[in-house]
């Protein structure tokens, strides 16, 4: 577990069920530099809470715990960004409660929107289609309402 928490990143995720740490991290997150957290009590299980965070520079996942007042063992570095701000939502899982974007508390409600659509573009994406353009493939109308 300690080379977990050696871990670094700027991009950090979690869950947290336990009734101190929800009420840190709630009384907390607010010294990130981007935060989303959804408070999950229509699942099968207790209730928890799913947060996604951004700091600036690379810090320790040790760091991001005393920050919050967190217990470390349950934060991770995010490496898939726009997957863990949908799976706030369950967007990608049909079977398990839809919650709502109204229900997520975040420090930028156009950023959290951002990253919950268009989730199958990538640079990749954005580079073929840009091909597509120049080569008369797709009109630069088509692009724009894509990538808006």
């Amino acid at each position: 577990m300690e080379n977990h928490i050696k871990q670094k990143g700027s991009w950090f995720c979690g869950v947290t069920r336990d009734d101190n740490d929800m009420f840190n991290l709630i009384k907390n997150i607010d010294e990130a530099n981007f935060y989303a957290y959804i408070i999950h009590d229509n699942d099968d299980t207790s209730d928890h809470i799913h947060y996604i965070l951004n700091v600036a520079g690379s810090r320790s996942i040790k760091s991001i715990g005393e920050m919050l007042d967190v217990n470390p063992q349950y934060i991770q570095v995010c490496k898939q960004v726009k997957g863990y701000a949908r799976y706030l939502l369950h967007k990608d899982d049909p079977d398990k409660y839809q919650y709502s974007p109204e229900n997520v508390f975040t420090s930028d409600i156009d950023r959290y929107l951002g990253f919950i659509t268009n989730s199958t573009s990538n640079v990749t994406d954005l580079f073929d289609d840009y091909q597509k353009v120049v080569y008369g493939r797709l009109s630069t109308y088509e692009f724009i309402e894509k990538y808006r």
